[in-house]
């Protein structure tokens, strides 16, 4: 069904390669991640390609597909987030669309950090921030918006994010605000209790065009004078 249609996302879930058109969502045949054709429709099988339409009584166009815990989360531009869930082997007939939360739509692609998937919002001038915590099969998933108690002080806008699960640390930036980097750390004792979460706001001398986390090190592209630079700061202290 995507054919003729721009697609809007790309993800990879269950050993399957899926794609966005619109408020379709089709998955390639198992196994084989370039045939999305049905072999016999009249003796489907389950290792077929998948091929499904967002439900909603408004227009859900597909945003972005996050894979995340046993499903694959759809976000869509209609307020509202899906879950994509099988009760065996995901396949044509097992499929499960499931409506999980009804939020506003993602202004920056979410980010998986642990247990707990992170979107921004935007809602009144300003970002929120919600964090998705994943139910099984008996437990609806839930988000939680993480700045709830420090509403406004978030600048809106944000298109970027980047996070260090080691740290505990979710990354987000503005273009309305490109020398301030908002910065939400976070901690858990054990799965379910949250033991810290904070807002900082780290402010640069020149604008910041990208970042990125690795080793435990984030990266930042920096526009100084007109010349791009990258610079780098240590998340956690060294162990001496």
């Amino acid at each position: 069904s995507f054919i003729g249609k721009p697609l809007s996302e790309i993800t990879f879930f269950r050993n399957r390669l899926w794609l966005a058109a619109g408020e379709q969502l089709v998955a390639s045949q198992t196994g084989d991640l370039f045939n999305f054709w049905v072999n016999d429709p009249a003796g489907m099988v389950a290792s077929d390609p998948i091929d499904v339409q967002m439900s909603t009584n408004r227009v859900a166009n597909i945003q972005y597909l996050a894979p995340f815990g046993r499903s694959l989360v759809v976000f869509t531009s209609g307020d509202q987030q899906f879950e994509i869930r099988s009760n065996g082997a995901l396949s044509p007939e097992d499929i499960q669309i499931l409506p999980s939360t009804a939020y506003e739509a993602s202004t920056a692609r979410p980010l998986a950090s642990g247990r707990q998937l992170y979107f921004p919002t935007e809602r009144s001038g300003a970002s929120q921030l919600y964090e998705y915590l994943y139910g099984d099969d008996s437990t609806p998933s839930t988000a939680d918006d993480v700045a709830a108690h420090c509403y406004g002080y978030i600048p809106s806008g944000v298109n970027q994010m980047g996070h260090s699960e080691s740290a505990g640390m979710v990354f987000l930036l503005s273009p309305n605000e490109q020398k301030n980097l908002y910065v939400h750390t976070y901690s858990f004792a054990g799965e379910d209790e949250k033991t810290q979460a904070s807002w900082t706001r780290w402010t640069f001398d020149d604008n910041i065009v990208a970042f990125t986390e690795m080793d435990q090190t984030l990266y930042l592209l920096i526009k100084r004078s007109g010349v791009l630079v990258i610079e780098s700061m240590a998340l956690l202290n060294p162990v001496m």
